[in-house]
C-alpha cells in the first residue's frame, strides 16, 4: 500500500499498514477457526480494518490522480481496475469451494448444475446487493462483493460531490447505520441478513466502514499539516500501536456488545495514525512480513474451506492444531497465488495481442 505524503515529494511505502493488514487477516481466520471449538471472540471487528483502509485508499486514489492529471478515473473505470485485481483469486476460490462442496452436497451432475445456476450471483460477485441465496459456497467472499459495490457509489460521490459527501453524508451515514445495527443486533457480528423491503447487512457495513475510512483520511491529512516535534511523532506512532493492540486484546475477551462501535472509532483513528507513520516505519520493514502480507487476500478467501474440513482431522484444540491450520493455510495461499498469477499471465498474453491486432 502506498500513500501520498503532501509535504514530501516521494511516495513512501507504509510498512505499518502492511504489518497490520497481515495481523488482522490472521485474526479473521483465527476467529472463524476458534468457533469450530465453541470459542467466541470479537475478532470479526478485523473486517472493519479492511473497510476503513479501503475507504482511506479510495479517496487517496481519487485525490492523487486529480492532483497529477487534473482529472480522476470515472467510477466505472475505477471499479473495473479493482475487479481486474480482485476477481481472479475470487473466481479461483469460488471454483475450489464449489468443487469440494458439490461433491459432498450434490452427488448428481444435475444437482451440481442446479446449484451452480443458483449461485450465479455469488459467481459474478453481486450477491451482497440483497439477492439472498440458500447457500454460499465461499461465505467469506461477502466482503469482496460488498467492497466492490459500495466502492463504486462512494467513489462517484467523492468524485462529483466531494464536500457534501465528506462533511454530511459520511458522518450521518455512520451514525444511522451503526445505531440501526445496535438496535437490531447490539454488536457488529453480521453480514448476510436482509430486513424489510431492502436493507442488507453486508452492504451497509461496507458503506459505514469505508465512510469511516474517508473520515480517517481527513484526520490523517489534518495531522500531517501540523508541525510536529520528534517527541510528538514518537508519541503518535506509539498511540497507533497501543490502539491496535488494545482493540485486539479487548475484542479477544468481549464480543457482540455495543462497545463494538467504540472499537471501530479506535480503529479509524489508529488507521489515520498508521498512514501518517513516521518514526517507527522502519521497525515494520521486514521482508517476511512484506511477503506474507502479499498473500493476505489469498489467505482470507481460502481459510473458510480449510476450516470446513479441518475439524474432521483435528477434533481437539491445542497449540499444535492452530499451528497446523495456519501452516496448511499458508501453503494453500502460496499455491493459489501461484496458479492465479500464472493464469492471469497466460490470459493477458492471449488477449493483449488480439486487442492490438484489432486496433
Amino acid at each position: 500500500m502506498w500513500i501520498n505524503h503532501r509535504n514530501e515529494e516521494s511516495m513512501v511505502k507504509n510498512n505499518s499498514i502492511t504489518f497490520w493488514r497481515l495481523a488482522f487477516t490472521v485474526l479473521v481466520a483465527l476467529f472463524h477457526f476458534l468457533r469450530l471449538y465453541d470459542i467466541n471472540t470479537g475478532w470479526y471487528i478485523s473486517v472493519e480494518f479492511f473497510f476503513i483502509t479501503s475507504g482511506f485508499l479510495l479517496i487517496n486514489t481519487c485525490d492523487k490522480k486529480r492532483n497529477k492529471a487534473g482529472i480522476s478515473d470515472s467510477p466505472w473505470i475505477y471499479t473495473k481496475k479493482r475487479i481486474a485485481r480482485l476477481y481472479p483469486m475470487y473466481l479461483f476460490c469460488f471454483i475450489l469451494n464449489f468443487v469440494i462442496y458439490s461433491r459432498i452436497l450434490y452427488p448428481s451432475v444435475t444437482s451440481k448444475m442446479q446449484a451452480l445456476l443458483e449461485s450465479i450471483y455469488e459467481l459474478i460477485g453481486i450477491q451482497m446487493v440483497g439477492l439472498n441465496q440458500d447457500i454460499y459456497f465461499n461465505n467469506v467472499a461477502w466482503y469482496v462483493s460488498a467492497l466492490l459495490i459500495a466502492g463504486y457509489f462512494i467513489y462517484y460521490m467523492v468524485l462529483n460531490h466531494r464536500k457534501f459527501y465528506i462533511q454530511f453524508v459520511c458522518p450521518i451515514s455512520v451514525i444511522l447505520i451503526y445505531s440501526f445495527y445496535y438496535r437490531i443486533y447490539t454488536g457488529m457480528e453480521m453480514w448476510g441478513d436482509s430486513i424489510g423491503f431492502w436493507q442488507h447487512d453486508a452492504l451497509l457495513r461496507a458503506l459505514a466502514g469505508m465512510n469511516m475510512g474517508i473520515m480517517s483520511y481527513q484526520l490523517c491529512n489534518k495531522i500531517k499539516d501540523i508541525r510536529l516535534t520528534a517527541v510528538s511523532e514518537y508519541l503518535l506512532d506509539a498511540a497507533e500501536i497501543f490502539s491496535f493492540l488494545f482493540i485486539i486484546i479487548y475484542t479477544a475477551i468481549v464480543h457482540n456488545t455495543d462497545n463494538d462501535y467504540a472499537m471501530v472509532i479506535f480503529m479509524a483513528v489508529a488507521v489515520a495514525l498508521a498512514f501518517g507513520h513516521r518514526r517507527f516505519n522502519s521497525v515494520f520493514n521486514n521482508k517476511l512480513i512484506n511477503y506474507l502480507s502479499g498473500l493476505t487476500y489469498a489467505m482470507y478467501l481460502n481459510h473458510a474451506i480449510l476450516i470446513s474440513v479441518f475439524k474432521r482431522f483435528a477434533p481437539e484444540l491445542n497449540a499444535l492444531t492452530i499451528a497446523a491450520f495456519f501452516a496448511i493455510l499458508l501453503i494453500m495461499s502460496v499455491v493459489s497465488q501461484f496458479i492465479v498469477d500464472k493464469c492471469v499471465y497466460i490470459c493477458a498474453n492471449i488477449i493483449k495481442p488480439k486487442l492490438i491486432q484489432k486496433n
